[in-house]
């Protein structure tokens, strides 16, 4: 699989792009998913000066099963979610992280309209996002997970 790797210039640019679709769109909060989404989702929120919230999302394998399950924290927010809600993520993959927190956000009742937002989303992703800047096959490197990813290849 074909590798990306992209700088801090890189995410900067990506970044604009994304909050440049969301120009017109108005949300009363946003919710980033930990880890990869919560840069993106100050930045978002900062610019449309919306609530920040946030929930950690972490895929494991359970057992001896290929397949990965999410296991999500409880919601980290100052005021409630309510409204029009965008969840905001880097890459989606899978699609499984966006889909166990949107369906998770269906339970709030004060929740109207759930959006999702990604920098990248992959052509076999169950969720086509909202908002994305690239689809892409690659393999994705964002300049945060180096440390990661390098300690992967030892």
């Amino acid at each position: 699989m074909h590798e990306k790797r992209v700088s801090w210039e890189g995410m900067e640019s990506l970044n604009k792009k994304l909050v440049e679709k969301l120009d017109k769109e108005r949300f009363d909060c946003l919710l980033c998913i930990g880890s990869g989404g919560l840069i993106l989702g100050k930045l978002i929120a900062d610019s449309k000066a919306i609530p920040l919230s946030a929930i950690i999302a972490n895929s494991y394998d359970k057992g001896e099963k290929s397949k990965k399950q999410v296991k999500l924290s409880n919601i980290a927010t100052i005021s409630p979610l309510k409204g029009k809600v965008l969840v905001v993520d880097d890459l989606a993959d899978s699609g499984e992280t966006l889909e166990a927190v949107i369906e998770l956000l269906k339970t709030f009742p004060n929740i109207t309209n759930i959006k999702t937002a990604v920098t990248f989303t992959k052509p076999h992703s169950k969720i086509t996002p909202d908002y994305y800047v690239e689809e892409t096959s690659s393999w994705i490197i964002f300049p945060y997970e180096k440390v990661e990813f390098q300690s992967d290849q030892s």
